[in-house]
This record gives C-alpha cells, structure tokens and sequence, in this order.
C-alpha cells in the first residue's frame, strides 16, 4: 500500500512537472516567434528566462511548490513584457503616425483618432489589472491599426486652392501660391559617437524657411537647425548626440502657403558609434541534434539594415565552410547538417564600430527547414551575445518558408544591448592584437571565399586533409593563398585551384589614434583540372577545335571573382605601429 501511494504521488508530481515545463516551453516558442515583443520588453524577457530555467530546474529536481512559484513569477512577467510592447510598439506607431500628419488633416479626425488611441491605452491598463483578456487587447489593437490607417491617411484629392491655377505666361512660377515642394534626397556623411554629418538637396524654389527635424529612438520630432531659402544641397553636423543610437532625419520646407516634410520613405536614420572598433566578427550556429534538423539551403546573416536609407547598412555575410573530414571514424560534416557546429568569420563590409552591428538576421532560402539549437556572436575574440534555443523539434529554433515558419529570424538592437555579455565587453573591450595568426587568416578567407563563390560555379569540394585554404609568407607585405575548390559544369566537375597573392599594408591616422590595416588581393590564378575517366574524356574534347573546355571554365570563374579587400580598423593608442608577413604566413605589427 505504500509503494503504491508513493507511486501515484510520484506520477501526480511527474505530471505537474510536465504540465509546468510544457508552459513554460510554450510561451518560449512565443517569445521566439513574436520579434515585436523581443525588440521592445528585451530587460523584461531576461528577467522572464531566469524564472523559467529556475522553474525547470525544480520541476526536474521534484520541487513543485517551489517549481509553481517560479513558474507563476515567469508567467506574470512575460505578461507585463507582452503589454509593454503592445504600448511601446503598435500603439506607440499609431501615436506617432498621428502626430506626423496631424497639421494636414481635418480637427474631426484628428479627434475621432485621438479618442481612438485614448480607449486603446485604456484597454491596456484594463489587461494590466487583469480585467480583460490580453487575446482580446491583441484584437482591439488589430482594428484599431486599421482605423488609425484610415483617419490618418492623406488623399491626393485636389483642395479649393489647387481648383485655380495661375495664368500661363504671367511670369509666375507653377508652385507660386503652394507650399513647397519637401526635401526628398538625405544623406548621411559621417558618424561618431556624440555626431551625425547629413546633408539634404533643397527641391523648390518658393520656400521661406526650412527646418531639420530629429528623432532619436521612437521619441517625437523635434526641430534641431533652421534656415531661411536655400538651394542645391545643404550640409549640416549635428553635435552633443548620445553613444549608440539611432536617429531619424526629415526637413520641413515651409512658406506662407504651408509646410511640406520629406515623405516617411525618404527619411534617413543613423546610429552613432561606440568608439570601440570591430577586427573581426564570428558567428557560431550549432543545428539541433534531432529528426530533419539539418538543411542544404543557403543561409546568409546580416549584422544591420539592409535598406538605403538607415547607416550602417548593407551588411551580410554567405555562411559556406568546406565540409570537415572527422576522425575517428571518418565522416563529413557539411553547413547546417544535423547536429554540426561551425564558426563561421563574417565580412567586415559596413562593420568598422561595435556600434554597425544593429542586429542579428539569419536568412535561409528555399523550402527545406532549418533548425537551430544555439548560436553564439563573438567580436575582436570575445562573445558578446549567444542564445540556447533548445535541443528538441519543439523548442529549437525553425527557419523555413513554409509549414507555418518564417524564412527569417532576427535579434533586434534592443536584445543585443540589453544581453550581460554585450554589457560586460562594452565595459570591458580587449586590446588589439599584436599579431595575426595563420589559423586566423585562413579562417577569415574561408569564410570570405565561402561568401564569394555564392552563386557561382565555385564550391567545396570534400577533401580528407580539411586544406581547403592554405596560406604562405611570400616576403615582408605579402602572403600567397592557394584555395582548393571544385566547378560544377555540365560532364566531369574539374579540381578548381585559385591563387592569389594577399598584399598587406598599415595607414595610421594620428588625429583618431587608430590604424586601419589592409589585405588585398593580386595576381589572380585560376586553374581547372578534370580528373578520372570523364577527365580524360574531356581532355581529349580539348583538342577539337573550339571546345577548350578547362579554358573556359577558368574564364567564368575569373569572371564571376570578387577581389578581396578587406580592411580591420583598430585602435593605436598614438603610436603607429609597421606591419610584417613572417616566413610562417603570420601578420605581425611592431612599433
């Protein structure tokens, strides 16, 4: 009788450890899947994932009241993070569309919107009290969306002042008795940490007076530069700005007729910077150890906006290593096969400051899934943000374009700098290096090279050595690099060889303190060789006239190379230092 009460209180307990981890599991696949919520309640989700691991260590450790509590605290939290990114996201967004065209719209509707936004705030502080459903606050925010939309919309509906056009032939401009036409073309020219250099091109020539308006953050408008008419293009510095954040750029063109803003599409933003310059960035992806985890798509990560009109911008990077020959026993782990673990070195295009890396974007084309147990973000060597999905199809991270998942993720600036780690190396960010090992340099071309042959005929061969990239001193500026490929082409796919040389130079800049160190490539070789019993075949093709077919497969790969050049910008402390190739294909600096 008592092992049959200690039996059934275990499976009752087992039970409600379950039933509280499977809660717990459940609002972690929200937190991943809902991006607005990670990018505007991150503090609040830190606080969340701490009462959820302690909820299921307990629930493991057999502790269920213990276990509850935890978990009730979790769940309390994610609410509160919930609501709070329901204010600081759609509501905010609807606030501030509001705001922005408030001056051309009817005092009706900018009432009737104004009450509207009124109800919804209090709708939140309803779910807060817990007197309404926040499934019922999600909907009341999804129409309220699409009312906003319609009160603020501006028509292109003629007024009573454009029914009357000036004579022709008077003398008088087309825009005469308008408001002029706004500024459309912004451009930003250099940042710093407490700076901004933007110019804009004025495009009337009736304005009295124009006015720069800044936003920083989600923050309102405000006017920070005023000057009277003005033509062609005008520059501006902003100074006194904070470290790391983003700022919004819009002119308002404005005469006795009214005002006219640079449209919401031609608005520019930009991010200061850090002052704690970027040489290398790695980014570790571990795929999930479990049925159909792994994918032979291509996946590419961006590390910050890939429009044209946010700075920085236009970062990415191909993940694509050759597949690695393990022993004992001999096997080969490709990209993303279930199970594997690459670190993969990122291009340093539109990543000079700590401060260019806005997010983390991983991108998967086509239809065969992808699943992601964890990924770890290391700068200059050291991490500064990693994420455990988890190992099950359940908890790990999906990236398709189907069955319901998105072909995207993307960790939002607001994670990034509210995770410890990012915290701990802004206080703390190390020294440069004195020297650049050859593991390091091969490493980095590996995965330079794995970006450049994206789509081409380029790829990875399998090869038992691993030496896919193998790296020499030439003399004191100049390393040789062999890479070892293979061509897909129709018939035999030839051994490809590429060399090239790798020319390293120093330029120092004494005003910054800093140095930026440059590798770029010259006298590029390329060489196909067909192998085994088809390579024969078509070496003998070779000798009929018209079909060298090596010749052309070099030519096509020549075509489709990119040179490399890569620059690693670093701090100097004032002295300028001299850079050296060593005769084992090290870089090394010395003052």
């Amino acid at each position: 009788a008592d092992v049959k009460e200690k039996l059934t209180n275990a499976a009752d307990r087992a039970a409600s450890s379950k039933e509280i981890c499977d809660h717990i599991v459940a609002l972690r696949k929200r937190i991943v899947s809902d991006e607005s919520l990670r990018y505007h309640s991150a503090e609040l989700l830190r606080g969340f994932e701490q009462y959820a691991r302690e909820a299921i260590r307990l629930a493991e450790v057999g502790d269920e009241h213990a276990a509850c509590a935890s978990a009730e605290t979790a769940k309390k939290i994610f609410s509160e993070a919930t609501l709070s990114a329901i204010e600081a996201g759609p509501i905010r967004s609807m606030q501030n569309r509001l705001a922005e065209v408030e001056e051309s719209l009817p005092p009706a509707r900018v009432q009737a919107a104004t009450e509207f936004l009124s109800e919804l705030r209090g709708a939140v502080d309803s779910a807060r009290a817990g007197e309404l459903e926040i499934s019922t606050l999600r909907k009341k925010v999804g129409i309220g969306r699409r009312e906003i939309e319609g009160l603020t919309e501006i028509t292109d509906d003629p007024g009573p002042d454009d029914l009357y056009e000036p004579t022709p032939g008077l003398g008088f401009h087309p825009e005469t008795w308008k408001p002029p036409k706004p500024p459309t073309q912004l451009w930003i020219l250099d940042r710093s940490s407490s700076s901004i250099k933007m110019k804009w091109k004025d495009r009337s020539c009736v304005d009295a007076a124009n006015y720069l308006e800044l936003k920083e953050g989600d923050g309102p408008w405000e006017t920070v530069r005023e000057w009277g008419p003005v033509s062609e293009w005008v520059e501006c510095t902003l100074t006194g700005l904070e470290p790391d954040t983003r700022y919004g750029f819009r002119v308002k063109a404005e005469n006795e007729y009214g005002p006219n803003r640079t449209p919401i599409d031609k608005r520019v933003y930009a991010h200061t910077l850090l002052d704690l310059p970027v040489w290398r960035v790695q980014l570790m992806i571990r795929t999930a150890d479990c049925e159909n985890a792994g994918t032979p798509n291509d996946v590419r990560v961006c590390l910050n906006s890939g429009s044209n009109k946010h700075w920085p911008r236009h970062h990415f990077t191909w993940l694509d290593h050759g597949p690695r020959a393990i022993q004992p026993p001999w096997q080969w782990q490709n990209d993303f096969q279930r199970g594997a673990e690459f670190t993969y070195d990122m291009t340093l295009k539109g990543i000079r400051d700590l401060a260019d890396i806005t997010c983390i974007r991983i991108e998967k084309v086509g239809t065969n899934a992808l699943r992601i147990a964890e990924i770890t973000l290391k700068v200059n060597g050291v991490d500064v943000f990693d994420r455990h999905f988890g190992e099950t199809a359940e908890s790990c991270l999906w990236i398709d374009e189907g069955d319901g998942y998105q072909p995207s993720y993307t960790i939002s600036h607001a994670e990034l700098r509210t995770h410890e780690k990012w915290q701990a190396y802004v206080a703390g960010p190390p020294s440069p290096p004195f020297q650049i090992s050859n593991e390091e340099i091969v490493s980095r071309i590996e995965g330079i090279v794995g970006h450049t042959i994206h789509d081409t005929k380029a790829y990875w061969g399998k090869r038992m050595s691993n030496d896919y990239v193998v790296v020499t001193g030439v003399d004191q500026q100049t390393l040789h690099v062999r890479v070892n490929l293979k061509a897909a082409v129709m018939g035999p796919n030839p051994t490809l060889t590429i060399d090239f040389d790798l020319v390293v130079s120093i330029q120092c800049d004494e005003e910054s303190g800093s140095a930026k160190l440059t590798l770029h490539s010259e006298n590029l070789e390329v060489d196909a060789d067909p192998s085994g019993v088809l390579g024969e075949i078509a070496s003998l093709l070779d000798w009929i006239p018209g079909l060298d077919l090596d010749g052309r497969i070099e030519k096509e790969i020549k075509a489709a190379w990119k040179p490399i050049a890569e620059q690693i910008v670093f701090t100097t402390g004032g002295l300028c230092p001299t850079v050296m190739v060593d005769e084992y294909g090290w870089i090394v600096f010395s003052v």
